[in-house]
């Protein structure tokens, strides 16, 4: 049995490194784009239905640790004018830097 990456949704393919990190629930998405205020408002909203199905526990007010955690994502979009429609190609790349956890 081959085991991947745990990364939900699993990417096609990926390269890792050593470090561990965890994703804090209080993880919070910034999108760049040169996109119109639709496309963007359709990335927060789908980011938030992301952050409600994944992070539906809770951890106690002031015992999330940001050692070796990601709080934030920042999000690129390549290429804005690509309607969001099921033909639609969805291909991302996810770079986690460790010297940035």
């Amino acid at each position: 049995t081959t085991h991947g990456p745990f990364i939900w949704p699993m990417p096609k393919s990926y390269k890792n490194g050593t470090s561990l990190a965890s994703v804090l629930p209080s993880l919070s998405f910034q999108v760049i784009s040169s996109s119109s205020d639709k496309a963007l408002a359709d990335i927060d909203a789908a980011c938030e239905r992301f952050k409600a199905r994944v992070f539906t526990h809770r951890l106690p007010r002031g015992k999330e640790s940001s050692d070796h955690s990601i709080s934030k994502v920042i999000i690129h979009v390549r290429n804005p004018m690509a309607g969001l429609q099921l033909e639609t190609e969805e291909g991302y790349l996810l770079k986690i830097d460790a010297s940035m956890i």
